[in-house]
C-alpha cells in the first residue's frame, strides 16, 4: 500500500547570529530558529514531526 507521502515546506534564512525556517505551506504561524545549521535542522524536524504527525527523519553520519 502507497500513500501521499507528507511534505512540509519551510524557507530558512540566515540572520546575523542564528538561522529561522518558516513554513511556507503549513497551517501554522511562526517558525523555528537555531544558532548553527545542524540545530535548525533539528528544529525543523521536530516541527515536521509535529505539524505532520511524521516520525523524525533519522540523521546521516
Amino acid at each position: 500500500m502507497t500513500g501521499t507521502p507528507l511534505r512540509l515546506t519551510m524557507k530558512a534564512v540566515r540572520k546575523t547570529d542564528y538561522w529561522i525556517a518558516l513554513p511556507v505551506d503549513a497551517p501554522i504561524a511562526g517558525g523555528v530558529s537555531g544558532d548553527t545549521l545542524t540545530e535548525l535542522y533539528e528544529e525543523v524536524e521536530a516541527a515536521k514531526h509535529f505539524i505532520l504527525g511524521a516520525s523524525p527523519t533519522p540523521r546521516w553520519s
